[in-house]
């Protein structure tokens, strides 16, 4: 007798795609990265062999070979490439492998009691938020992309610039739970929302 096939497991969340906002912001984030690239591109064929790749109070203190700008490049686009990845497989992540990605507990729970096709709309809304946060890192390892660049052709690369950086990643930190505390809100006036479902699934 044939061993009987287990079920498939029914999917928790719907495969919706996002709206004209959610698509502009991943535009957005995946033209970040082709900047951060670009600039590192050019940089390789237009600096010479030995490049300045530390500074101490804004002068170089040491130097490598020019293969190390689009590698710094590289490296600075990591964190928005794993990014806009993880928005593009929410719903796999979600569905698969829920272990790689979690949202907030106020919000998994809010989720947990709406139908399986209202789930999907916030969802949405939640990668929203997280393209912003990607959208800010990108901007951020943009701006220090050029700020690099400019350094390496001027051999002085501005102290100030550290402390820029860390106001921006305040500044984003503070507007994540800004935001964080707006979707707690609308969440839990979720039956107030009207939500249209679109039929097609793709992202």
């Amino acid at each position: 007798m044939a061993a009987k096939r287990p079920k498939r497991r029914k999917q928790l969340f719907k495969k919706l795609p996002f709206g004209e906002k959610g698509k502009a912001m991943q535009m957005f984030l995946l033209t970040e990265i082709l900047i951060i690239l670009a600039v590192g591109i050019v940089g390789y064929f237009k600096f010479p062999i030995f490049i300045p790749v530390h500074y101490v109070n804004g002068v170089p203190s040491a130097y490598g070979q020019s293969w190390f700008f689009p590698l710094t490049a590289i490296i600075l686009s990591i964190a928005p490439i794993l990014v806009l990845i993880a928005v593009r497989l929410r719903y796999t992540l979600l569905n698969k492998y829920p272990y790689f990605i979690n949202m907030p507990a106020f919000y998994y729970s809010e989720l947990s009691r709406l139908k399986r096709e209202k789930r999907s709309y916030w969802v949405n809304k939640y990668f929203e938020l997280v393209l912003g946060v990607g959208a800010s890192i990108g901007g951020l390892m943009m701006v220090t992309m050029f700020g690099i660049y400019e350094g390496t052709v001027s051999y002085y690369f501005p102290p100030e610039i550290s402390l820029f950086m860390l106001a921006w990643i305040f500044a984003t930190i503070v507007l994540l739970f800004y935001y964080l505390r707006d979707l707690y809100i609308q969440v839990q006036n979720k039956d107030k929302v009207k939500i249209k479902l679109a039929r097609s699934t793709k992202k």
